[in-house]
């Protein structure tokens, strides 16, 4: 697979077009899936080794880095509803799998600087607005709780390092 991606990659190079890789972009293997996707640690710790190998295969012909593309998605629509895989519908383990795609996250970015200290990488998020649909206290609280469970809590962890209530204890 290395060898197909860097042909893809320099091919992208040798057109002008800058390259970016995506190392994890909402799937996951079914291994990862079967012993419990976002809600295993552990995956954190692969992903970051993983990344770390990809980084020394194709670090060369990378220009930058996302770990994971759009986590507060993932863990809302995976896992507080029904929309993606595992569709478990269950808002606590959204702030659990958060948990782990954030921690995963930083292994990841670890990983990739072991193998290449001066790469750029970084997080692709989604941060949507929301608005209250009338003017009334229930519809802004509403609004709020939203915005702070999609877009606040992540950016809290990001700064802080330490996922914020209800999220974790």
């Amino acid at each position: 697979a290395f060898d197909r991606y860097r042909a893809m990659l320099e091919h992208a190079g040798r057109l002008g077009l800058g390259r970016l890789v995506t190392l994890n972009h909402f799937t996951l293997p079914r291994w990862v899936a079967q012993r419990g996707a976002w809600l295993n640690p552990a995956i954190a710790d692969w992903l970051g080794r993983i990344s770390e190998i990809c980084a020394e295969r194709l670090g060369d012909v990378v220009e930058r880095w996302a770990t994971i593309n759009e986590p507060s998605l993932v863990a809302m629509f995976g896992y507080a509803e029904v929309r993606w895989p595992p569709g478990l519908g269950n808002p606590l383990r959204s702030g659990m799998a958060l948990t782990t795609l954030l921690r995963a996250h930083v292994l990841m970015v670890a990983g990739v600087k072991r193998a290449r200290p001066d790469a750029d990488v970084g997080l692709v998020l989604n941060m949507p607005r929301f608005d209250p649909a009338r003017a009334s206290a229930l519809d802004r609280g509403l609004a709020w709780l939203q915005d702070y469970t999609v877009s606040g809590a992540l950016l809290h962890a990001l700064r802080s390092d330490r996922m914020p209530p209800p999220f974790a204890p």
